[in-house]
């Protein structure tokens, strides 16, 4: 996966630590995060230029939210909550630095996002947008019903995952076992270790952890949300992650 570029970022740039809570505690009504839980594809919109990118959404039980826009080639982190049919919370922004076939990594673009809107379980949700920056606009979120209840479990999962990029030569791979434990390499002789965790079966939303060691450039550690999709005759797991001002997104396909 790369994730030497990571390291390599971590060693030369100085970068905001990540921030944001989980909106307003002023939102009335009883706590719906819990069914916020689920997968996401809609859009934004930045106003008053009218400009619309593209979003996706990893949503866990307790609020924890990965959003992602290729168009706009930024990641956001941060939590989500619901207060009856309201939806609420603040992001983080950051910025795509590098990508390839199978990996996407973003820095802290020290940008605080705060969205608000209405929200409907099984359904989606919807409303407006600001940021410390000054930006604006509208957002709109499709719950993704058949890959949200696809549900979860290490079955599933077991087995080897692995990418690569045949432009850069790059390739990664990662061995999970039945307990949620996996191990894996990258081209570059990183190694990668961690821990999956299934906070709510019912719903195709897995947790992890995530530590990566480089020969002579140190380590990276993260934590973030991962979800199987089924893609033509391909299982894909794709994961977002993040942790000390770098975050990233990557996208492994399971082997036979």
């Amino acid at each position: 996966m790369n994730f030497k570029t990571v390291i390599t970022l971590l060693s030369v740039l100085t970068l905001a630590g990540c921030g944001g809570d989980s909106g307003s505690d002023s939102d009335a009504g009883p706590n719906t995060t819990a069914s916020l839980a689920g997968l996401y594809l809609g859009s934004f919109t930045e106003n008053p230029s009218g400009t619309n990118y593209d979003l996706a959404a990893i949503v866990a039980p307790n609020g924890k939210s990965y959003l992602m826009s290729f168009d706009g080639l930024r990641l956001y982190v941060g939590s989500l909550k619901g207060a009856g049919d309201v939806i609420s919370g603040t992001v983080r922004a950051y910025d795509f630095v590098y990508a390839n076939a199978f990996l996407v990594v973003a820095t802290d673009a020290a940008e605080s996002v705060s969205a608000r809107g209405a929200f409907v379980p099984g359904d989606g949700a919807s409303g407006s947008f600001n940021s410390n920056k000054g930006q604006a606009g509208t957002f709109s979120l499709n719950y993704l019903t058949a890959e949200s209840e696809a549900g979860a479990s290490f079955a599933q999962l077991e087995g080897r995952w692995a990418g690569s990029d045949e432009d850069s030569g790059e390739s990664a791979y990662i061995d999970i076992a039945a307990d949620g434990a996996y191990s894996g390499a990258d081209s570059d002789g990183c190694s990668v270790s961690g821990q999956i965790s299934i906070p709510d079966a019912s719903v195709n939303v897995y947790t992890f952890t995530y530590q990566e060691v480089c020969p002579g450039l140190g380590s990276y550690s993260a934590n973030g949300l991962m979800e199987v999709e089924q893609d033509d005759e391909d299982e894909v797991l794709i994961a977002a992650l993040s942790g000390s001002g770098v975050a990233g997104v990557y996208l492994l396909t399971k082997e036979p």
